[in-house]
C-alpha cells in the first residue's frame, strides 16, 4: 500500500503586511513586519488597477525581450563567466499567472487567499496585505529565507467584491479610507467637536433674545448718549480696575452736588448695559475645570467631572434655593454684536471700507503691470487672499479676522493668571489695526495653569461664528447709511 504524502499544515494565524511602493520598496513585493514603518510607506504604495497595469507591462516587456510570449523549450545553462552581476538581494516577487482585473476573479488575487486592511474600518481593498500568509518566499542562495511575522491578533475578513465596485473616498494612495472613529483620545474630542459645529444655530448660541433680534435686524440711527450718561461712562473708564464700591461712591458724590443729577446718571448696572449696547461687548459666561483641563461647552457640556483630572464641575454645598454653585467659569464676548457696533458709528464704518478698496486697487495693478508691484505691504498681496477674492470667497461686504489667543501676566509681581483671545479686524487700516480701541475681545479665562484642551475653551465664540456664516450678519452703515 502506497503511503500517502502528509496534508499541508494549515496557514499560520495573523495579519502579513505586503508592499510594493515604488519609492521604498522598488517596486518589488516584499514582506513589512514593522506596522509602523507599512504605514510609513502607504503614501507611496500602488492601489490594484496601477499594480496589475504595472504588471502586464512588466510581463509584455519580458515576453518582447525574449523574442514572443510563446513557451519555448528550456533554455540551455549559462556559464558562470557569462553570467550578468548578480542583482541586490532581495526576496523575488511571487508568480502571478495572469494580470486579470480583481472583479474578474471575484475580488481575489490569484495565489492569494483574501486582502484586506490590517486595522482600520472602513477599509478600501489594497493587494498589499493579506488575511492568511502565502508561503515564505524563496530567499536567494547564501541567505536566509524571510519570514512573515505578525504579533497583533487575527481580525475577521472584510467583504471584497463589494468594495472594488467604488473608488476609495481618498484616492488609491492610502490603502485604507478616513476612519469613522478615532482611536486617539485628543482626535476623538476634536471630532466631537467639528460634529457639533456642523449643527449650529443662531438661537442655540446663548445670547439673549434681544441680542439675536438685533443681529437680524439692527437699528438704523446712530445711538444717542446724554450728558448723564457720558459723565456715567467717564467715571467708569477713568479706572478701568475700579470696583462696583468704587463706582458707587462716585455716583453718590456728583448726586450729592447735583441733586437734579440722581436720576440721570446711571447705576453701576445700567452703566455697564450702556457700555455693552454702545460697543456690542457682552459676555456669554460658561464654567470650566478648576485646573483648567478643560471647559464644560459642546461636547462637555453635561459632564459632572472634568473628563481629563476628574475633579468636580459644582461645589460640594449647594447654593441658596438648592441650587448648584460653579466652581469656576470664563468669558466669551461674541464677535457679531461687536462688528455692528463698529459699522453703527460713521468713523469707524469709513475705516471699515478700506480693505475692499485696498482690494479693489491692488487687483487693478495686478491686472495692469504686475512687475510694477515695488513692496507687499499688507496681508492683501497674500496669494490665498486674492484668491479667495477671486473665486468670490470674500466679497466686499464681508469681514475679515483673525483670532489670536495668548497668557497674560496682570499683575507685575505674578506669573501669566489669565488667558484671553482677541479678535484683529483685517478691513481697518495698518495705522488702525492693532490700536487697543479697535482689537476686539473674544474671551478671558482665567487660571493659573496651561489649557489642556484649547478647543473646549474656544468653542463658543467659533459656534457664534459659524452661525453668522451660516445665517448671515445684518450690518447697518452709519457712513453710507444703508443695510448690507
Amino acid at each position: 500500500m502506497q503511503a500517502q504524502p502528509p496534508p499541508d499544515p494549515p496557514p499560520p494565524t495573523g495579519t502579513i503586511l505586503y508592499c510594493n511602493c515604488r519609492q521604498l520598496c522598488d517596486g518589488v513585493l516584499q514582506i513589512i513586519n514593522d506596522r509602523r514603518k507599512w504605514n510609513r510607506h502607504a503614501k507611496y504604495r500602488e492601489g490594484p488597477a496601477e499594480f496589475f497595469e504595472r504588471r502586464r507591462m512588466d510581463a509584455a516587456a519580458q515576453a518582447a525581450q525574449a523574442g514572443g510570449s510563446a513557451p519555448r523549450a528550456p533554455a540551455q545553462p549559462v556559464p558562470p563567466s557569462m553570467r550578468p552581476p548578480a542583482a541586490p538581494a532581495r526576496a523575488p516577487v511571487p508568480p502571478v499567472h495572469a494580470p486579470v482585473a480583481l472583479a474578474e476573479q471575484g475580488g481575489r488575487i490569484p495565489g492569494i487567499a483574501s486582502v484586506r486592511a490590517p486595522s482600520h474600518e472602513p477599509h478600501t481593498l489594497s493587494p498589499m496585505d493579506v488575511e492568511h500568509p502565502v508561503p515564505p518566499v524563496p530567499a536567494p542562495v547564501g541567505q536566509a529565507p524571510l519570514m512573515a511575522h505578525d504579533d497583533d491578533p487575527p481580525e475577521p475578513p472584510l467583504p471584497l467584491a463589494d468594495e472594488l465596485a467604488q473608488p476609495p473616498v481618498n484616492g488609491y494612495s492610502e490603502d485604507v479610507d478616513m476612519p469613522m472613529h478615532a482611536r486617539h483620545r485628543e482626535v476623538a474630542e476634536a471630532q466631537a467637536f467639528i460634529r457639533a459645529m456642523q449643527t449650529v444655530t443662531l438661537d442655540g448660541s446663548g445670547l439673549s433674545g434681544e441680542t439675536i433680534a438685533c443681529l437680524r435686524a439692527p437699528p438704523h440711527h446712530v445711538a444717542t448718549i446724554t450728558d448723564g450718561e457720558r459723565a456715567a461712562l467717564r467715571m467708569f473708564l477713568a479706572r478701568g480696575d475700579a470696583s462696583e464700591d468704587n463706582y458707587t461712591d462716585n455716583r453718590a458724590a456728583m448726586t450729592e452736588l447735583h441733586p437734579e443729577d440722581e436720576h440721570t446718571v446711571p447705576t453701576y448696572e445700567q452703566v455697564k448695559r450702556l457700555i455693552a449696547n454702545v460697543t456690542g461687548i457682552d459676555a456669554l459666561i460658561h464654567d470650566m475645570c478648576i485646573n483648567s483641563c478643560v471647559a464644560f461647552t459642546g461636547p462637555f457640556a453635561a459632564e459632572p467631572d472634568c473628563p481629563t483630572c476628574g475633579e468636580p464641575r459644582y461645589e460640594q454645598e449647594d447654593g441658596p434655593r438648592g441650587r448648584k454653585v460653579l466652581r469656576r467659569t470664563f468669558h466669551t464676548y461674541p464677535l457679531g454684536p461687536q462688528i455692528q457696533a463698529m459699522y453703527a458709528s460713521p468713523e469707524n464704518a469709513r475705516l471699515m471700507q478700506h480693505r475692499a478698496e485696498r482690494t479693489s486697487q491692488i487687483r487693478a495693478q495686478l491686472r495692469a503691470d504686475p512687475t510694477s508691484v515695488e513692496a507687499l505691504d499688507d496681508v492683501y498681496w497674500g496669494n490665498d487672499y486674492l484668491g479667495a477674492v477671486g473665486h468670490g470667497e470674500i466679497k466686499t461686504d464681508n469681514s475679515v479676522v483673525m483670532m489670536s489667543l495668548d497668557g497674560a501676566q496682570l499683575y507685575e509681581s505674578k506669573t501669566s493668571d489669565c488667558w484671553f483671545y482677541v479678535w484683529v479686524l483685517y478691513d481697518l487700516p495698518l495705522t488702525s489695526r492693532y490700536k487697543k480701541r479697535y482689537v476686539l475681545p473674544g474671551g478671558v479665562i482665567g487660571g493659573l495653569k496651561k489649557l489642556k484642551n484649547v478647543d473646549s475653551f474656544l468653542f463658543p465664540g467659533l459656534y457664534h461664528v459659524a452661525a453668522l456664516q451660516r445665517n448671515s450678519l445684518k450690518i447697518w452703515d452709519a457712513a453710507r447709511e444703508q443695510e448690507f
